[in-house]
């Protein structure tokens, strides 16, 4: 149910790429498309590969989900 990480955790996901919105990021999305998966992703990419980081925390947190499937998935 994290919204949000620790000063540490925000650093380590600024090194492992570029904090892009999911609107309007042309590039690859990792099936991160529907509004339940938040605004933001990590996205690194170089002249041979695209990773886009599905991150838990810019995630929307759905009250009454316990379990929070949709951060999981």
């Amino acid at each position: 149910m994290n919204q949000q990480g620790s000063k540490e955790y925000d650093w380590f996901l600024a090194n492992l790429g570029k904090k892009i919105e999911l609107d309007k990021h042309l590039g690859f999305l990792g099936g991160l498309k529907e509004i339940n998966d938040g605004k933001y992703a990590i996205y690194f990419a170089n002249s041979q590969i695209e990773i886009i980081y599905h991150v838990a925390t810019y995630m929307p947190t759905i009250e009454g989900d316990d379990q929070q499937i949709n951060k999981k998935r």
